[in-house]
């Protein structure tokens, strides 16, 4: 029996295991992802269930990176002014102001324009 916050720092072999995870914050997903690539079996037992999404991430470019760092001042600034300290802020509307047609699009520009990268340090 394991549980995250006391994890081995070699890790854990669940190779041909029945594996259980009880409980499905993002430390309980990501466990059940890895345990199911090479568990005999993985039942995940869940109160309430999250929302997952690939995170998309890519490696930045060095180009990436120098134009990144000059606007970083300026996105550091903005975030002390936005709810939670994010990137982005509320956006002014109600969900139901648009059309479905309208709302489908907004989504999916915004799932466009979110991309999770990560520097190559």
């Amino acid at each position: 029996m394991h549980h995250s916050s006391f994890w081995p720092a070699g890790g854990v072999s669940t190779k041909g295991k029945r594996v259980a995870v009880i409980g499905t914050g993002s430390t309980g997903i990501q466990l059940s992802q890895e345990a199911a690539k090479d568990a005999k079996s993985v039942t995940v037992f869940q109160r309430t269930p999250n929302l997952c999404l690939p995170m998309r991430q890519r490696k930045l470019t060095k180009e990436e990176q120098d134009e990144d760092k000059k606007t970083r001042a300026e996105l550091y600034k903005y975030r002390m002014t936005t709810f939670a300290g994010f990137g982005y802020d509320f956006t002014e509307k109600n969900t139901f102001d648009d059309t479905e047609e309208e709302r489908e699009a907004f989504f999916e520009d915004l799932w466009k324009e979110v991309s999770c990268c990560f520097y190559d340090w």
